[in-house]
């Protein structure tokens, strides 16, 4: 559940680093991984990697063993549509991902996950490794 939504942050990390003009990206591969614990349900490890300039790629290993994709506009970089992977787990465990970004300064991915079904909300940091 929390993995779908970090992938889905992880996905649009396209974040704008507190300008609106502005649109800010992780590098083109390189990985940035964390591990998330959710209460009563384990551990998922998360994965991102800008493979090209408007696609990026998820992986989870954990409760969700999946890998997908998150295809930016190209016209607005925040906007951005998932592949059927990500969205099946999205729709599924009804999850969300706010104010996803990228800090330049501390390479790093940060976004909030919340799933709805469990009450579970927490801010995710993925840092380059």
């Amino acid at each position: 559940m929390i993995l779908t939504i970090v992938l889905n942050l992880l996905a649009f990390s396209f974040n704008n680093n507190g300008s609106k003009d502005v649109v800010l990206l992780p590098p083109i591969n390189q990985v940035y991984k964390t591990s998330i614990y959710i209460p009563f349900v384990g551990s998922q490890k998360v994965e991102y990697e800008r493979t090209d300039v408007y696609v990026s790629q998820v992986r989870l290993d954990g409760i969700i063993n999946e890998c997908g994709n998150v295809y930016l506009d190209k016209n607005n970089l925040y906007d951005y549509t998932f592949d059927e992977v990500l969205k099946r787990i999205v729709d599924k465990y009804k999850c969300s991902l706010d104010n996803p970004y990228y800090d330049p300064v501390n390479d790093i991915v940060v976004f909030k996950l919340k799933i709805k079904v469990i009450k579970f909300g927490k801010t995710i940091i993925l840092k380059k490794i």
